[in-house]
């Protein structure tokens, strides 16, 4: 199924199967490579979602609902995704994940009014919610408390300890624990920031898979400086951890700090008045090689928040003289 073979479609049944939008926007999004391709994909999208607005029949769970609004929004089309979630609640109306997804979205596209409906119709179903209801309603609350200080703070905290209470065995609601105490400066004995996230990735939390909270606390060790080796055991860790169907967190942005990370270790590892230029064949420039290979995998992506770590890398190339070994437009001045 193409584009143009969706679009006769939809406009002969009056139908539209979620599964054949969801399949069309994501190869339009895949080709959209050049900015060419990307202007295209623009107008195709706009031509695609108006014909979609004004049906009436869907077919498709609310998992399709959900899919399709996640696919949009990570496009940053979060006017688009609330619409599609709007189609999605006209026919599953107390869908805990479609309501959490529209308060989450709404609140980035001037949905105001409507997200208060939303965590309304979401407290009165406060039993049934999922992870994302809890991750969704803390994030809008959180909102709530920035534009007004008389918002209740341990409301906040209540419904963040009852997160970890009733999904014992999701990251998210460590995650978000975490986050809640260090950003609203809440910390207190052994609640921390930093207590939170290492009891979750440790041995004795009854989390199996930790990817986010891997990189949150690799961030948090890497950018305070004090203990790399950590921060790169965390790392690791991630990069096991990330190896999920659906992606978590930003696959590149974990090798591109496992390069960072390790030439602050290389840093580390010379004495004072210990050139830094390598010998060949030695174990030195194994591990150099071994930083290339991390930021050569992370520069796969046009991120621009990558692309600007080229310059560390090239002074690196200088300092130690082991040349780039790949074709990533680094350039071996030794």
């Amino acid at each position: 199924m193409n584009y143009e073979s969706l679009i006769a479609l939809v406009k002969q049944s009056g139908r539209v199967k979620l599964n054949d939008l969801i399949n069309v926007i994501s190869s339009l999004l895949y080709n959209a490579s050049t900015e060419e391709d990307a202007v295209e994909y623009l107008m195709k999208k706009d031509n695609l979602m108006t014909l979609i607005y004004e049906q009436h029949i869907f077919e498709g769970g609310s998992d399709e609902f959900h899919n399709l609004s996640v696919i949009l929004a990570q496009e940053g089309e979060y006017y688009h995704a609330c619409k599609i979630l709007d189609k999605g609640l006209e026919k599953y109306a107390n869908s805990i994940d479609l309501l959490a997804d529209y308060l989450n979205y709404g609140m980035k596209c001037g949905e105001e009014e409507r997200c208060k409906e939303i965590y309304k119709k979401l407290v009165m179903m406060r039993r049934r919610w999922s992870w994302r209801a809890y991750q969704f309603v803390i994030d809008y609350l959180k909102i709530c408390l920035d534009r007004d200080a008389s918002e209740d703070i341990d409301q906040i905290k209540e419904i963040a300890d009852e997160f970890i209470q009733v999904i014992p065995d999701k990251e998210e609601g460590y995650l978000a624990k975490a986050q809640l105490l260090k950003e609203m400066r809440q910390e207190n004995g052994e609640e921390t920031f930093l207590a939170v996230l290492e009891y979750v990735t440790s041995d004795l939390s009854p989390v199996q898979r930790t990817p986010k909270c891997d990189l949150t606390l690799a961030d948090y060790y890497y950018e305070i400086g004090k203990d790399l080796k950590a921060a790169k055991a965390m790392i690791e860790r991630c990069k096991r951890n990330s190896v999920e169907t659906q992606l978590s967190v930003n696959r590149n942005y974990v090798y591109l700090l496992s390069a960072l990370c390790k030439i602050s270790l290389f840093y580390d590892s010379i004495k004072e008045g210990e050139t830094k230029k390598v010998e060949e064949g030695s174990q030195k420039e194994k591990e150099i090689l071994d930083i290339y290979n991390d930021y050569h995998i992370a520069v796969g992506t046009n991120d621009a928040r990558i692309l600007k770590h080229r310059e560390i890398i090239e002074a690196f190339v200088k300092e130690t003289g082991v040349p780039y070994q790949y074709d990533d437009g680094v350039v071996n001045d030794l």
